[in-house]
């Protein structure tokens, strides 16, 4: 029986705290396992395999491999492969958004990878694998696959593999699942579509798949009872790009699931800031009965200036207008926020200081003031940035900004944030979980609200400061006494024992 391993790169940087299933290799998988394969899905967003000696001696023991790759796991996914032709020669085909959009690149510079698959990967990958278990090597050509033939000559793939008909293929595996998530906190993520027919110039997704395409709302149903049979009590978690652009259809994937489960369930969504006022406050209070508690919302930055420079289409005004929506609704936002990029100007941070206090988002959890764009490949961004793109397509961080008062402006809060935001961070969960939710104590509630704004205050000081950003950093820390604060608090959360015994 031939035995397949597919392969979620792991990274060594963190980009989410948060770990969900690879949806789409577990999708590839599924597809495998019904034309009779044995398919095994190993993802190394998962603790026991961020040693990449680990998942060598595991891929050695199949017979193909599939690795999936974004750009901070390409350089792991190169060592897995060196290695493993080492050991053994085995056919590795690589995949994802990363080798789509880097396909050439990556078959010039290494050898480790057999074939490159650009797009989506179901049907593109059972094709592969049929025709190298049916010879024994590979022997068709595809327009979606990028190679090299015995001479060492790339053949590039000239499209894109697109799913045309999502509803025939089968649900993703959901092997280990629970590694993902506790009995207290059990989430089901589900895709229900595929693209995005915005164009925004740092994202990808339009170029990935050029027309949106959804799942019928019976299809999405079938899926989720499929996962309630198994577990009564979870929440959902649609990841599409964007799961609003059809409200109708929205509604009507969740009448589906409460008419097969006989049930709802609270779940969470994506999507913009213009749907959210173009569909209107009708579809939300419907959308809000059926359970939808969260709603996360690209608002990217404050500034007119920069949101047509994304190519948004929207205003921050609109943008406004949204989150004031939802909080009309009691339904909480969770904000998407790219505050740095290359021709930022400090007058647009100045800007962006006016919205997030006019729009209630000063303070906000966790703070939106930090993140840059990153020069991913497949956007308009990277095409008028060239001069950032290096090989691994990260950024070189002395090149980056154009004004040299932003470069000052983010450097030091990227200080503030590996000096302190951790400790900030856990502080806060522990106030707001342990102290506020149990005990409602009115001095918790004001150390919840210093720490949450302290990394905003010190963004205003430096946005309004023009020069000496080292003197105002230094004297924000001393006459805020951020060390001994914390320090305190680290006390009295953490350690109450402790707080008590020294008498403070």
């Amino acid at each position: 029986m031939n035995r397949i391993v597919l392969l979620n790169a792991p990274m060594d940087i963190i980009v989410d705290k948060r770990r969900f299933p690879p949806l789409g290799i577990a999708s590839m998988a599924a597809l495998l396992r019904s034309k009779g394969y044995i398919c095994d899905v190993i993802d190394g967003d998962l603790p026991e395999y961020r040693d990449v000696r680990n998942i060598i001696r595991r891929l050695t023991d199949y017979d193909l491999i599939g690795i999936s790759v974004t750009i901070p796991s390409l350089p792991n996914a190169v060592v897995i492969a060196e290695n493993v032709k080492k050991i053994r020669e085995l056919p590795i085909l690589l995949g994802g958004h990363c080798a789509t959009f880097m396909h050439e690149k990556i078959m010039e510079k290494y050898s480790c990878f057999d074939l490159i698959i650009r797009g989506e990967g179901e049907s593109a990958i059972a094709a592969m694998c049929d025709d190298y278990f049916m010879h024994g090597t590979f022997t068709k050509t595809f327009d979606f696959v990028t190679s090299k033939d015995i001479n060492g000559q790339i053949k590039l793939a000239n499209s894109i593999a697109v799913e045309e008909d999502v509803d025939s293929l089968p649900f993703p595996i959901r092997d280990e699942y629970e590694k993902y998530f506790d009995s207290n906190n059990n989430i089901m993520t589900i895709s229900s579509s595929r693209g995005c027919p915005y164009g925004c110039s740092f994202c990808s997704a339009t170029n990935f798949r050029n027309k949106w395409i959804g799942r019928s709302p019976e299809n999405v149903a079938d899926e989720v009872f499929g996962f309630y049979q198994k577990e009564k009590e979870f929440k959902i978690i649609f990841v599409d790009d964007n799961f609003y652009i059809d409200p109708e259809r929205s509604v009507k994937i969740l009448q589906e699931i409460e008419k097969k489960c006989h049930r709802s369930f609270e779940f969470v969504f994506a999507t913009r800031a213009d749907q959210i006022i173009n569909n209107g406050r009708a579809y939300l209070n419907v959308l809000k009965r059926y359970g939808c508690i969260e709603i996360e919302m690209g608002i990217e930055n404050g500034s007119d200036s920069v949101l047509k420079r994304y190519n948004k289409n929207i205003t921050s005004e609109q943008n406004k207008l949204a989150l004031k929506i939802l909080r009309d609704l009691q339904i909480n936002s969770a904000i998407d926020y790219v505050l740095f990029d290359p021709e930022t100007t400090r007058a647009e941070l100045l800007e962006n200081i006016q919205f997030l206090k006019s729009a209630y988002l000063w303070g906000y959890d966790s703070p939106l003031i930090y993140e840059r764009i990153i020069a991913f490949p497949g956007t308009q961004f990277t095409e008028c940035h060239p001069d950032l793109y290096r090989d691994d397509c990260m950024v070189q961080s002395g090149l980056y900004f154009h004004d040299r008062q932003v470069l000052e402006i983010y450097r030091w809060l990227q200080e503030f944030r590996h000096s302190y935001q951790n400790k900030i961070d856990l502080l806060v969960w522990i106030i707001r979980s342990r102290y506020l939710i149990e005990n409602n104590v009115p001095s918790c509630k004001n150390d919840l609200i210093w720490l949450k704004v302290l990394p905003y205050n010190l963004f205003d000081r430096l946005a309004q400061a023009q020069d000496e950003y080292k003197q105002v950093y230094e004297t924000f820390i001393l006459n805020n006494q951020i060390s001994l604060r914390l320090q305190q608090y680290e006390l009295l959360y953490l350690y109450p024992e402790a707080f008590i015994d020294y008498g403070l």
